[in-house]
């Protein structure tokens, strides 16, 4: 999914924005924005992630949609209900993770490849 049907997806996600219906451009900085700060902390968890800029691989596109979703809901006004709906789907770094969190470190453990520690010889 490209980064844009990515913003799209989440944007629509929360509701406020109908299925056929195309974001105002203010909410689609906010999702830029908010995706930015997503992925540098995802980053900053050390999950190998792709680059900012590089379209989000299949396999995390629904866990990712829900994390932005709950970003964006309470910033572009969607009711407490849809909040309240995003929030076990979407929550990032909670006591309990969310159902997307989930989904996203599952599918990022799979690509993990372990380094052996070499041998120190004196």
């Amino acid at each position: 999914m490209t980064p844009t049907e990515f913003k799209f997806a989440a944007l629509k996600e929360t509701r406020v924005v109908g299925l056929l219906e195309t974001p105002p451009a203010e909410m689609g900085s906010l999702a830029t924005t908010l995706y930015a700060g997503l992925h540098a902390q995802l980053v900053a968890d050390e999950l190998p992630i792709w680059a900012i800029g590089e379209d989000v691989p299949d396999g995390v596109c629904q866990p990712m949609v829900w994390l932005l979703a709950f970003l964006l809901a309470p910033r572009i006004g969607a009711p407490e209900e849809e909040v309240a709906r995003l929030t076990p789907l979407g929550a990032y770094g909670m006591e309990k993770p969310s159902l997307g969190e989930r989904q996203l470190r599952r599918f990022l453990a799979q690509k993990y490849v372990s380094q052996p520690q070499p041998a120190e010889y004196f």
